[in-house]
């Protein structure tokens, strides 16, 4: 009762606030997702340019000028012929620093307009020049050594 003798009714008391928690919860998921986001974003993108980057390198040049000058390779994957990165396998990191001097090891792809080819390339840098030491493609289970012009059946 209240103090005019008047029941309280359920109409008349006051209702609790509503609660904007799932606003807050809403606001700071999708925020925490968005900042996940732009971080694989950024990161991917930095690989991206990271394997274009390595994939204009002198020795990768030299390879597809190599494997562009070779008949049978020229005539099995047809011209022009360019690297791709081969994302098959691990293997060793592509530049290592060894006491030596610094070495790259990378298996590419070797595209052309026929078919493609894997390239395994390893190159050392002596005297700021990078000295090829392994340049081979694989063509229907020959390896092909770009360097000499040698054949070898493959393992």
């Amino acid at each position: 009762m209240t103090e005019q003798g008047v029941p309280q009714t359920q109409a008349t008391q006051p209702t609790p606030p509503k609660s904007n928690a799932w606003k807050w919860a809403l606001g700071i998921g999708c925020g925490c997702l968005l900042i996940v986001l732009i971080g694989v974003g950024v990161i991917g993108g930095g690989l991206w340019w990271g394997i274009g980057k390595m994939l204009e390198t002198e020795p990768v040049r030299r390879a597809v000028a190599e494997a562009e000058a070779n008949p049978d390779v020229a005539a099995a994957l047809g011209l022009p012929i360019e690297a791709t990165w081969n994302m098959t396998g691990g293997g060793p990191p592509p530049m290592t620093q060894r006491d030596s001097g610094m070495t790259m090891e990378m298996n590419l792809e070797l595209e052309g307009t026929l078919g493609s080819a894997p390239l395994t390339l390893r190159t050392r840098e002596v005297d700021d020049a990078w000295v090829p030491e392994v340049m081979l493609v694989v063509l229907d289970g020959v390896t092909i050594d770009l360097l000499t012009d040698g054949y070898e059946v493959a393992e």
